[in-house]
């Protein structure tokens, strides 16, 4: 089943017929993909024809539907009207605010049919002809192109190198389960006071096997030492082997860069993808502070707590909601259209989940999203984009 969920979708769709005590509409014949079994020959490849990932897929198209001001959104309206124009439709949401997700061969189709029940937001379409394409490479079945190494099992260092590979620095293990969800090879553990070495990086880069790797120090305190890695790559690893840079500062910036990531292309290409995709993202930390200070003019006692964004104190109080929120509007929260929240290593699930309707509630034109970062320190870690 794919992330469209369709079989979910028709038992909870028969489960608020019963519910409500209306008759079952009539179905026609419902078809759902069945996964292929197949047994690969020796050499790993299989033909073309016999490819369980070939044919045509479509695009992925996501997007969010805001109701005009003081009008009705009806999430059941929604989902009757959009669900005949793509497959594994997926239709969420609520007072005013209706998530979609289907596959169809045109996204144009469903876009235009959407704008008359409101502002249409967070439009995302993937050609997944294309990512099929990626993970046909990925999986070696097919040539051509740029090889990119993911995560998975420890690579055969006997076996010839990967074209690119990615190295990422998280603090925690929420961090590090995005990025190597995003496909990152190698994840190194680091952060604020506990800084990898270059001997660590360097490390990770020889675990990762290509031949041009790819680094995300994803904080300031580590751009430095990352660079210097990739002045020492080739006498350290040998051969034709590279290390180059994206100076990410903070981690929602390096899963903005991941997010940007161009399988398949030059690894100089994946680069520039990768940066010019930093400043989109503003990052906001929420935090404890250990000692009284005066930083940019704001007067902080030990353990208030401090919000950053940027890396730059710009709020400090006794109550988190409302340091966040401040810290929130300075970083564009307003005019932005998603905050992904992070929850820390001595943070409850509950905690984070009142948190995040907190601000929810404080900016309700966003989607706010709630994982585990799992940093040290940080109470919460926020991505704004």
């Amino acid at each position: 089943m794919d992330a469209g969920g369709e079989g979910y979708r028709l038992i909870l769709e028969g489960m608020g017929f019963a519910l409500r005590g209306e008759a079952l509409p009539a179905l026609g014949e419902v078809s759902l993909p069945v996964a292929a079994v197949q047994m690969l020959p020796d050499d790993g490849t299989i033909s073309p024809e016999d490819d369980p990932l070939a044919g045509e897929w479509g695009y992925c198209t996501q997007f969010v539907i805001v109701a005009h001001d003081g009008a009705d959104l009806s999430v059941e309206k929604v989902r009757d009207d959009l669900q005949v124009l793509a497959e594994s439709t997926m239709v969420v949401g609520g007072d005013g605010f209706v998530r979609i997700h289907g596959h169809t061969e045109d996204p144009g189709s469903l876009l235009t049919r959407a704008v008359q029940f409101g502002r249409v937001q967070r439009i995302s379409i993937e050609d997944m002809d294309a990512q099929a394409e990626r993970w046909r490479m990925a999986a070696g079945r097919v040539g051509g192109g740029t090889e990119v190494r993911s995560s998975g099992e420890p690579p055969d260092l006997d076996a010839p190198l990967a074209d690119v590979a990615i190295i990422a620095i998280a603090p925690g293990e929420g961090f590090a389960s995005v990025f190597r969800g995003l496909g990152v090879s190698e994840v190194v553990f680091g952060g604020q006071t506990m800084n990898p070495s270059a001997q660590e990086i360097l490390d990770a880069a020889r675990r990762a096997h290509a031949r041009t790797v790819i680094v995300l120090p994803n904080n300031g305190n580590v751009v430095l030492t990352a660079k210097q890695t990739s002045a020492v790559a080739a006498d350290t690893l040998g051969g034709d082997r590279r290390i180059l840079v994206v100076g990410s500062r903070t981690v929602p910036q390096g899963i903005g860069a991941m997010m940007a990531m161009t399988f398949g292309a030059d690894p100089e290409a994946i680069v520039s993808a990768m940066t010019g995709a930093l400043t989109s993202v503003r990052t906001v930390e929420v935090t404890r502070a250990i000692r009284d200070v005066s930083i940019n003019e704001i007067d902080v006692r030990v353990g208030d707590v401090l919000g950053l964004v940027d890396d730059e104190v710009v709020a400090a109080g006794t109550e988190i909601d409302e340091v966040a929120a401040r810290s929130l509007e300075l970083a564009g929260a307003r005019t932005a259209e998603l905050v992904t929240i992070y929850r820390g290593a001595d943070v409850s699930g509950s905690d984070a989940s009142r948190f995040s309707e907190a601000v929810q509630t404080r900016f309700p034109n966003l989607a706010v999203e709630s994982m585990t970062g799992g940093q040290p320190h940080y109470d919460f870690i926020i991505s704004v984009e």
